[in-house]
C-alpha cells in the first residue's frame, strides 16, 4: 500500500497548488483535493510518506495562498495611494464592460482625480 496511485495523485495535486500559490481560485481547492486524496489513500492504515508530504505540502499551499490574499486586501485597503489606484481601475472597469459612468456617485467618485498610469494605460 506504500504506492498509492491516489497518494501519487496527492502528491501531484500538491505540487500544483504550490505553483499556482498567487492564485486563491486555484490554490485552496486544488489543495484540499489533494489533501482528500492522501486521506483517502492510507486506507485502514496510517498515512505513509509520500502522502504525509502530500498532506503537509498541501496544507503550506492553502494557508500561504490565504496569507498572501489577505495582505494584499490589507494593503489595498490600508494604503491611500493603492486604495486610490483600486478605486480608479474599478471605475474604469464598470465604465467599460457596464456602458456606464459612475463618475456621478459621489461615494464612489469623491472629486476630481489626476490621472493613474497602471500598465501603460492612462485612468483619469
Amino acid at each position: 500500500m506504500h504506492n498509492s496511485p491516489m497518494a501519487a495523485a496527492a502528491f501531484v495535486l500538491s505540487i500544483i497548488a504550490v505553483v499556482s500559490l498567487l492564485f486563491i481560485y486555484a490554490a485552496v481547492p486544488l489543495g484540499a483535493l489533494a489533501i482528500t486524496l492522501a486521506l483517502l489513500s492510507r486506507g485502514r492504515s496510517r498515512l505513509f510518506g509520500k502522502a504525509k508530504t502530500a498532506v503537509t505540502i498541501a496544507l503550506a499551499a492553502i494557508i500561504g495562498s490565504c496569507f498572501i490574499t489577505g495582505y494584499s486586501f490589507y494593503r489595498v485597503w490600508t494604503d491611500p495611494i493603492l486604495k486610490d489606484r483600486f478605486s480608479r481601475f474599478l471605475d474604469y472597469y464598470i465604465t467599460y464592460y457596464s456602458g456606464t459612468d459612475n463618475t456621478e456617485n459621489e461615494y464612489i467618485n469623491p472629486g476630481p482625480k489626476a490621472p493613474v498610469q497602471i500598465h501603460g494605460g492612462n485612468f483619469t
